[in-house]
């Protein structure tokens, strides 16, 4: 009979986990919302050509942490070729994007920066996506992005494949 009641300190900290357990489970539920809007917009760039490298969120989620669900992110960060900006904006657009800084005119840090980035945002679905062409942006003369691409491997986020930084990068 006695044995059949927790403990004290159990009841306690049951009591004091339930609202870590409750936004553990909201971070975990938004974060694989957000990987399945990360899936899908990686697959229209795929079928519209257009190289991408994933950086932070999912990728370090798969290739640093052991249980990718311990990686929590808020938006997803892409990589592309400056040249391929205008045709990423345009997707983005077609899936309900809207560019934040669509009265800014793009500008590099230095002349042999990528532009800055552009930040879309989902209105109705309240998704973040920034489109980087430089992925240092802190000012610093980069090196060559051509090298960056080249050091750059695939990696496959379920269904659909993207690049992704070498560690050195």
């Amino acid at each position: 009979p006695q044995r059949d009641r927790p403990h004290p300190a159990q009841r306690l900290a049951g009591d004091a986990l339930a609202p870590l357990q409750q936004a553990a489970t909201s971070q975990t539920l938004s974060t694989m919302t957000l990987y399945g809007e990360f899936t899908r917009v990686l697959a229209e760039l795929n079928a519209s050509q257009v190289d991408t490298i994933v950086l932070k969120g999912p990728a370090l989620a798969d290739s640093v942490y052991a249980n990718p669900g311990l990686r929590p992110y808020g938006d997803i960060d892409i990589l592309v070729h400056e040249s391929d900006l205008a045709r990423v904006g345009a997707i983005l657009h077609e899936r309900g994007y809207e560019d934040t800084r669509e009265d800014e005119a793009p500008h590099r840090m230095h002349q042999c920066h990528g532009i800055f980035q552009r930040v879309y945002q989902h209105a109705g679905r309240g998704f973040t996506v920034e489109v980087h062409t430089d992925h240092l942006q802190i000012g610093l003369e980069p090196v060559s992005m051509d090298e960056i691409w080249e050091r750059s491997s695939v990696q496959r986020f379920g269904a659909v494949a993207a690049h992704v930084l070498d560690t050195q990068d």
